[in-house]
């Protein structure tokens, strides 16, 4: 019991520490179980440090799960908590571990440590604000981070926000918000070190050594990890060799240029004491993998290259300067990114390519949360930040050309209990951003474009009444926005040109739902259940249309209306089987001035998507026998704009075993568990007597194939 709420506890502070202003208890709202401003005396204590045995460990992976369920409950935004440090055994990327929540589509470029983006609810993946620890990873020159470049083995837990995004975390969310968490002080059961060993299909390989630790009576807690991971990506797939009508020249060969290696490094530390919270983190990563290109016109020789470093400081101090009411925050990051491109013999591009592109970021940010009263707390915002943009043509006979952006930002919030229990909240908030955009320019030569100013304001509400401590209605309404990349605005890359005039993407989004968490079910010891309803509305999308010559231009098409439903249902009985079931539906409307485009589905968003797991564990003599399946099945979904390329209902099942005694835990696991890599695409009208369908390769990306059937093996030392 001590280990379970010492977990809880953790957790809750976790999550406080990354916000505005800490919420206080207030007596009304606990007796519902949910948050207010009102502020209650401190008393401090030594920290109590449990060493805690399997049994322990069971019982703070339950806490946490349940402090999970009572901030979805406690919250106006719909989030969904993704607990990576549970299943670090099952060789997962981070795409496959988030394509299970509610809500995310990703979309692959084929294999192991393929480029990855994701969707939520629809919107494009530009749209969806992706950050690690708070750190924003959008860039100056493209909109979308590739999930792809990072090991979910590094972070404890991933926090998807799918409408209501807070302020916080900007305002370019207009699908949504995802914040990886990185893990500090000791996991689950006290482990203070992991290392990990696994291999399996297609060349995979990884490492890892974690070391998580607390100091200092438990005031610092600190955590540090390397690891490398790795695959040749050599998996067969079908081939039509770009005649789908004519069969005998159908093959299956084997994907070539599909490897990949790469190393990362986190460190984090927290400090705690007399109100103050201390927390600074570093993390380096490099990557370097081939570019196979589409299937029919398979890339030999193409490569990327990617070095990161993320360096990131946060301080919070409550009750500051003697004030019980007042809260204060501030922080600091830096971002280094540098890729590089090369495409010697012109099988990518349009001809022979050899580029270094060079990002620095970096901003500043403080926060001040002050409760007015016991009903109320007012929170502000501040933050600036500046990006840089170095590009280097190492095949042309010029200096490089270097473009910047400048942003500030400013936020008020505001939380609001009302009735006489505090059981309704309203949750109004008001975000306003400036950004300065300086097209690449060379040394001693024009600028290739006028700089540009943006103003953005992004007014959003939101709202939760806790029915009673078990169910919460909850509904949000907001609008979002997203800026016009340095590439979409000025780029010149030969295939690529671009638009100064262009708009900035905009939209609005509502959503509505319910959320059931009970407790002290008996038989069922953890049940949440999860219903919302949602509308987007996006204006002026920026798309690259191809022109009458070789190139394209990036153009604003047009609006975009998304709506759907979101069911989400898990619950564990006997401490035993635990289910985990999520089903989206989602209904697109490309309203574009392309005619091709004008009224069809936006591609990569299936009109259905289900995701299914069941988990069930054993102990029996020192032995902890786990099982495990999983199933993804979408239907609806189409490949290209002008929805020509439609993908058959798709079903992926996996499954696998998992062993523990004592430190050793041994996991293996199948993926992709009936080998689908071939569907039939139907064929109306039929262009000729006996063709009715016809073949096509399992892909999410077109003409870029996804790997069949794959086996993984992991040794897990944890002590």
């Amino acid at each position: 019991a001590a280990g379970a709420a010492g977990a809880a506890g953790a957790a809750g502070a976790a999550g406080a520490a990354g916000a505005a202003g800490a919420a206080h208890v207030a007596p009304a709202a606990a007796a519902a179980g949910e948050s207010s401003p009102a502020r209650v005396a401190d008393v401090v204590v030594a920290p109590v440090v449990v060493e805690a045995n399997a049994a322990d460990e069971r019982d703070a992976v339950s806490a946490a799960h349940s402090e999970d369920a009572a901030r979805a409950r406690r919250e106006p935004a719909f989030v969904t908590v993704v607990r990576l440090d549970e299943r670090q055994a099952e060789t997962q990327s981070l795409a496959e571990a988030l394509a299970e929540s509610v809500g995310v589509h990703v979309r692959s470029f084929g294999g192991l440590g393929a480029h990855t983006s994701l969707s939520i609810r629809g919107a494009p993946a530009g749209q969806t604000e992706i950050l690690v620890d708070g750190v924003p990873l959008t860039r100056i020159a493209f909109s979308a981070a590739d999930l792809g470049t990072l090991d979910p083995a590094t972070f404890e837990r991933v926090e998807v926000y799918r409408g209501g995004v807070p302020v916080a975390l900007g305002g370019a969310a207009l699908g949504g918000a995802v914040n990886l968490i990185t893990a500090v002080g000791p996991g689950p059961g006290g482990r203070r070190l992991v290392a990990s060993l696994g291999g399996g299909s297609f060349g995979a390989r990884r490492a890892r050594v974690i070391s998580r630790d607390r100091f200092r009576a438990g005031r610092l807690a600190t955590s540090l990890a390397i690891g490398y991971a790795g695959a040749t990506g050599d998996f067969e797939f079908f081939d039509d060799n770009g005649t789908p009508l004519e069969p005998r020249d159908d093959a299956m060969p084997t994907r070539s240029n599909s490897d990949f290696d790469q190393l990362d490094g986190a460190g984090r530390m927290r400090w705690r004491a007399s109100g103050t919270t201390v927390e600074a983190g570093q993390r380096a990563s490099w990557k370097t993998q081939g570019l196979p290109g589409p299937a029919t016109v398979m890339s030999r020789s193409a490569t990327l290259a990617t070095l990161r470093a993320i360096t990131d400081l946060r301080a919070t101090k409550t009750r500051a300067f003697g004030r019980d009411e007042l809260d204060l925050g501030g922080s600091a990051y830096f971002v280094a990114e540098r890729q590089h491109f090369a495409d010697p013999l012109g099988e990518i591009g349009l001809g022979v390519d050899d580029r270094t592109y060079t990002t620095l970021a970096g901003g500043v940010g403080g926060t001040a949360a002050l409760a007015l009263g016991e009903r109320q707390l007012a929170q502000a915002l501040l933050e600036g930040r500046a990006e840089t943009l170095v590009e280097e043509d190492h095949l042309a006979e010029r200096v490089p050309a270097s473009g910047r952006r400048l942003a500030a930002a400013a936020a008020l919030a505001d939380e609001i209990l009302l009735g006489p229990d505090g059981r309704v909240a309203l949750h109004p908030a008001l975000r306003l951003d400036l950004l300065r955009t300086t097209p690449p320019q060379v040394r001693g030569m024009a600028a290739t474009g006028a700089p540009r100013s943006d103003l953005q304001l992004s007014p959003r509400i939101g709202a939760r009444w806790a029915i009673s401590s078990a169910l919460s209605l909850k509904g949000n309404v907001g609008r979002y926005f997203r800026a016009p990349t340095v590439v979409e605005l000025f780029g010149d890359r030969g295939w690529v040109v671009g638009n100064p005039g262009l708009e900035p993407e905009t939209g609005t989004t509502l959503d509505l739902g319910l959320v059931l968490a009970p407790t002290g079910l008996g038989t069922i010891d953890r049940l949440f259940v999860e219903v919302v309803t949602f509308a987007n509305r996006s204006q002026s999308l920026i798309a690259f249309v191809p022109t009458s010559g070789l190139a394209s231009v990036a153009r604003n098409l047009g609006d975009a209306r998304l709506a759907g439903h979101e069911l989400t249902v898990a619950f564990r009985c006997f401490r035993l089987l635990t289910f985990t079931g999520n089903y989206t539906f989602l209904d697109t409307l490309n309203r574009s001035s392309l005619v091709s485009f004008d009224g069809k589905r936006l591609p990569g968003r299936p009109r259905h998507e289900a995701s299914l797991r069941v988990e069930a564990t054993r102990r029996s003599r020192g032995l902890e026998l786990g099982l495990f399946a999983d199933a993804l099945v979408d239907d609806g979904n189409f490949l290209d704009g002008g929805n020509l390329n439609r993908v058959p209902a798709r079903r992926l099942f996996g499954a696998g075993v998992r062993g523990r005694r004592g430190s050793f835990t041994a996991t293996l696991a199948v993926k992709n568990l009936t080998d689908e890599i071939v569907e039939e695409i139907p064929l109306s009208p039929s262009p000729r007597p006996g063709l009715d369908s016809v073949p096509r390769a399992v892909s999410d990306v077109l003409g870029h194939p996804l790997p069949g059937r794959a086996l993984y093996a992991t040794l897990e030392l944890a002590l």
